[in-house]
């Protein structure tokens, strides 16, 4: 299934770097600050993403490694518990409101 093709955006709203559209760059996400997936992301290079750091999903987004062109993810966790975070954006999440694939 091909992807919709759209402009990538990593602008800091409200504290916030919101990221949509394909990662076709190398990045690493810090935990200095929040970030908001408001669209699907597709990852088409490398992806770090360091320890303490929030990744809050808008409903229905996801982020896709490696669909349309290599591309890798690496979550960077430590030892004393300073995890990295996966969470709804909602103010009243609900299981499976993010992390779906497209139409289902």
């Amino acid at each position: 299934t091909a992807l919709p093709s759209f402009e990538r955006s990593a602008e800091c709203v409200s504290g916030s770097t919101v990221h949509c559209g394909t990662i076709d760059v190398d990045e690493t996400w810090f935990a200095t600050t929040e970030h908001l997936i408001s669209c699907n992301v597709n990852v088409q290079a490398d992806l770090l993403i360091k320890a303490g750091a929030v990744i809050r999903f808008q409903p229905g987004t996801s982020i896709f490694i490696g669909q349309a062109s290599a591309g890798s993810l690496t979550v960077a966790g430590d030892v004393s518990g300073n995890s990295v975070l996966f969470t709804s954006a909602s103010a009243t999440p609900i299981e499976g409101d993010w992390g779906r694939e497209p139409n289902n």
